[in-house]
């Protein structure tokens, strides 16, 4: 069964920038990220350590050229690379 994060990422390669400059991995934590979980919470979820979930986090904004999560998560939703709106995930706090 897909999860509700699997049905918001798209690999799109057809924009300006180029293709898509993120692994689906660090997509994966974005959505996470952008949908209010913490790094511990994220690392829990995936079975990582938060060690990679910082590290992962740290080469998106590398990748993306971008200074905070939040203007990676602008980014990518505005290029098609990262969907955002109508996240169903479950509570950070479950």
């Amino acid at each position: 069964m897909e999860n509700a994060v699997s049905v918001m990422l798209r690999d799109d390669s057809s924009h300006d920038l180029g293709s898509n400059p993120l692994s689906a991995r660090e997509r994966e934590l974005l959505t996470y990220l952008a949908a209010g979980h913490s790094p511990r919470l994220i690392a829990l979820r995936l079975g990582i350590g938060v060690p990679t979930v910082r590290s992962h986090f740290r080469r998106v904004l590398w990748r993306l050229e971008c200074r905070t999560i939040e203007d990676a998560v602008r980014l990518t939703t505005e290029h098609g690379w990262l969907h955002t709106s109508g996240l169903d995930l479950p509570n950070p706090e479950t």
